[in-house]
């Protein structure tokens, strides 16, 4: 599978697909996230979705959910061939600080996109269309309009 063709799932569609207040999104985040698990869509995240996703998961939403539940969410992802889980590397904070000055962008945004450029991913679904649009190089996608 080249991993251009992967789509990196910005923290936002996970946490929409999981929040079961989130009525108007969560349809269509949870759509993704199950088109990945049937094989579908090739998706990837970053180490920093997940440890986003859980900890909105279990302490910012309407109705959070327990710790072992969201663990097990994002564990399940972890541990799954269906999805390609990148990591924070030395380079990627490296590169995400030139990115976050030359760009004008929130350091953990850049953070992201750097590890997205360092794994060869163009593509990024998300509702933060705003700050991802200012980088080169990135199709910027928001799934749930």
């Amino acid at each position: 599978m080249p991993e251009n063709s992967l789509i990196l799932v910005d923290s936002n569609i996970l946490v929409y697909a999981y929040d079961i207040n989130e009525k108007g999104k969560r349809p269509k985040a949870l759509k993704i996230i199950q088109s990945c698990w049937e094989g579908k869509l090739k998706l990837c995240v970053s180490a920093q979705n997940l440890s986003e996703s859980f900890f909105i998961l279990t302490n910012k939403v309407q109705y959070p959910l327990s710790v072992a539940e969201a663990g097990e969410r994002v564990q399940a992802i972890i541990n799954s061939s269906k999805w390609k889980v990148f990591d924070i590397t030395k380079e990627a904070v490296s590169n995400a600080m030139v990115l976050s000055k030359n760009h004008g962008m929130v350091y953990w945004d850049s953070l992201i996109a750097s590890v997205m450029k360092l794994n060869g991913v163009s593509t990024i679904y998300t509702e933060n269309t705003k700050d991802f649009s200012k980088l080169p190089g990135i199709e910027v996608v928001n799934p749930l309009r």
